[in-house]
């Protein structure tokens, strides 16, 4: 088996993110006191996997399109069409969306410029008041879109010889960037709404990318490191999050940890390793949901108000008080409405990558999971 990244579409990834934005669905559809919603920190757990693979595949992405470049080839040409690519893909249901908000409530106009420019994060961090009022899970979508700014001039603008020490710098600065946040005395809330604190989560997954491409010898090593280090720290961070009294040591290690345990997960998917769990994340309706889970994300947060609000009032009926089937009511009509924009707009705008491919001469190169 080769080791380096995977040039083919995984649809195993899909079922991945499927399972993750179910995990955002159980922290914003389920009250708290239920004991399977206070058990874990779902949501938390859900986005660091998302920056963890965002991490690995856009570096993969971009280093194995760079790698494939020839003399003459221009990486300035690889560098837009990579924003374009992703302008493409994450934009028209974001802005769709936003543009449904600004018309429908009234409360979220005096800040949807925020929204608007992507800096939302600061917005919240600022003014932590708002956070639960009005479209709190877009703060993920600004870090992201912040990460998306930096990573692909370091992968495409340093040397290949020094991109892995480069990377390690990166994760390095996560950490230190958490301490030195609440040492200055912000709160852990204003520090975790900031991209850097996420550069460990998004740089492990990145480092696992680059180190099958330009050390692929070293790819199980890195696999197993993930793994055993990732995994007690992962129980840390959890058992820190049952306690409720040690918030600043749950941010300190939790990006760390969830990086480390989700990238081991990226290794053994990526890589194709075991059977069983292969098997496992084929359902086609997994992969299926996966694929749309990027507007399922984008939707979900104002869904229960516009079932309490709008729709269940028209029909003469009223919100259950059985919490689970809420859950799935509010979780089909999300669905629903990401199959829609899915098949009606997002799929149709991604057609239209094929006249920005990525740099290449080789035909064997194939962005997976549309990237």
């Amino acid at each position: 088996m080769s080791n380096k990244f995977t040039s083919e579409y995984v649809p195993q990834l899909d079922s991945l993110r499927f399972y993750a934005v179910l995990s955002v669905f159980i922290t914003h559809f389920i009250p708290s006191g239920d004991p399977i919603k206070d058990a874990l920190p779902w949501g938390e757990l859900g986005v660091q996997f998302f920056f963890a693979l965002s991490g690995y595949l856009i570096t993969g992405i971009l280093l194995s399109a760079r790698l494939q470049m020839e003399s003459g080839d221009d990486i300035g040409a690889l560098l837009r069409n990579f924003y374009i690519r992703r302008v493409l893909r994450l934009f028209p249901v974001y802005y769709l969306y936003l543009t449904a908000v600004l018309v429908s409530l009234a409360a979220a106009r005096e800040h949807i410029w925020a929204f608007f420019l992507y800096i939302q994060n600061f917005l919240f961090a600022d003014n932590p008041a708002i956070f639960s009022k009005m479209l709190a899970h877009f703060w993920t979508l600004a870090v992201e879109e912040q990460f998306y700014l930096i990573w692909p001039f370091l992968l495409l603008f340093t040397p290949l010889s020094k991109i892995l020490k480069s990377i390690l710098i990166v994760i390095l600065i996560g950490p230190i960037f958490r301490i030195l946040g609440l040492n200055f005395g912000f709160t852990e809330f204003q520090v975790n709404m900031m991209m850097p604190a996420h550069f460990d989560t998004f740089g492990i997954g990145g480092m696992l990318a680059a180190v099958n491409l330009l050390k692929p010898t070293y790819n199980r090593t890195m696999g197993h490191i993930c793994l055993v280090i990732g995994t007690p720290l992962m129980i840390v961070y959890l058992t820190l999050h049952r306690m409720h009294e040690y918030a600043a040591y749950e941010l300190l290690l939790g990006p760390l940890g969830a990086g480390l345990f989700f990238t081991s997960i990226l290794w053994h998917v990526g890589g194709r390793r075991g059977r069983y769990s292969m098997t496992l994340l084929n359902f086609p309706v997994t992969v299926y949901l996966g694929r749309i889970s990027y507007g399922m994300y984008v939707i979900h947060f104002n869904v229960p108000g516009l079932m309490r609000e709008k729709i269940l009032p028209r029909l003469n009926l009223t919100i259950s008080d059985m919490p689970w089937l809420n859950f799935i009511l509010y979780g089909l009509t999300t669905v629903a409405l990401s199959a829609l924009s899915w098949h009606f707009l997002e799929k149709f705008v991604n057609q239209l990558k094929i006249y920005f491919p990525y740099k290449v001469k080789s035909n064997l190169y194939r962005p997976i999971n549309g990237g």
